[in-house]
């Protein structure tokens, strides 16, 4: 019985591993398409002074951007899938560490409290979105 009772603790932590990993690169590859629309927010709240670049598009704006679109993306769609409180915040906490880290070291105060800003918006929407899934009982409810 502790035998099947530990293959199904394993099972359930690859489970959150697995899930953990396709919400990174979900979040990473929306926050790259997404990256203008967020980088001209950024730049619309900051006004950077932007050197000239030699390609079409300003890097820094969809670096900028790419940023707090996965930041927000991530909080999104971690608090929308993610089913236990714990878990959520752990796999939070990673995907957003690097980042917070690297805001922190050369970004400043003001971006990095807007990037806990856009987390907490992200929470925000997604347990709206759960609740209204929920509700639709498009998501079911008896899953651990």
């Amino acid at each position: 019985m502790d035998m099947e009772n530990q293959q199904a603790q394993n099972k359930k932590q690859t489970s959150i591993i697995l899930k953990a990993i396709l919400l990174y690169i979900t979040s990473f590859v929306l926050g790259l398409f997404l990256a203008p629309i967020f980088g001209d927010f950024y730049d619309l709240i900051f006004k950077p002074k932007r050197g000239l670049s030699l390609l079409e598009f300003d890097v820094g704006n969809s670096f900028d951007g790419f940023i707090l679109g996965y930041v927000l993306l991530l909080s999104i769609i971690t608090t929308f899938v993610v089913l236990k409180n714990r878990s959520r915040f752990l796999v939070w906490l990673v995907g957003v560490s690097v980042i917070l880290l690297i805001t922190v070291v050369g970004g400043g105060f003001k971006q990095l409290l807007l990037l806990l800003l856009l987390s907490v918006v992200g929470f925000i929407i997604g347990l709206l979105l759960r609740l209204l899934f929920k509700n639709l009982r498009l998501i079911n409810h008896n899953r651990p």
